[in-house]
């Protein structure tokens, strides 16, 4: 049995509250905007207050999945296991095996032609010196991922990837 390590990310300060506002905010804008087109052309009113109200959904889908997103980084015997927590709730978005990973430097030192998906940034800051590259393999695929864990935990992901190397 190996010990466990555990670093989690705190929101950017997105307060229920705010989201809140701006719900209410976007229900007065479509109600203004129906009330303002309402005698020029109802049926443009109509597709304007549609249209408000699905980039509201689009904002506050934003907000809560990203902006209030919590990232959480385990190492559980031999799995590196990143979650998404978002209010009280734990999403395992990957369980690494230690064997698996191939590659896990400084997001700084890696070179310039690797595209990696906007969705497999796990980070909350946009301070690049902080993140990780994270590369490995699962079922014959390769995942490529930005990760922020910390000094602590990168250097406990360091030191366990070279234990794996070692055995």
């Amino acid at each position: 049995m190996g010990k466990t390590s555990r670093k989690k990310f705190d929101s950017s300060g997105v307060s229920y509250m705010k989201v809140g506002l701006a719900l209410v905010l976007i229900v007065v804008v479509m109600d203004y905007s129906i009330a303002l087109l309402q005698d020029y052309n109802p049926y443009l009113a109509s597709w304007v207050g549609l249209g408000i109200v699905a980039l509201g959904m689009l904002y506050l889908y934003h907000t809560i999945f990203y902006a209030m997103a919590q990232y959480v980084y385990k190492i559980i015997y031999s799995d590196l296991i990143i979650e998404r927590v978002i209010s009280k709730t734990n999403h395992t978005t990957y369980s690494v095996d230690f064997k698996c990973i191939r590659k896990f430097v400084p997001y700084m030192d890696m070179k310039e032609g690797i595209k990696i998906k906007r969705r497999n940034h796990f980070v909350k800051n946009r301070n690049k010196n902080e993140w990780y590259f994270l590369e490995f393999t699962k079922d014959d695929e390769t995942i490529r991922l930005v990760i922020e864990p910390g000094r602590d935990m990168a250097k406990t992901i360091k030191e366990r990837l070279t234990d794996h190397e070692n055995s």
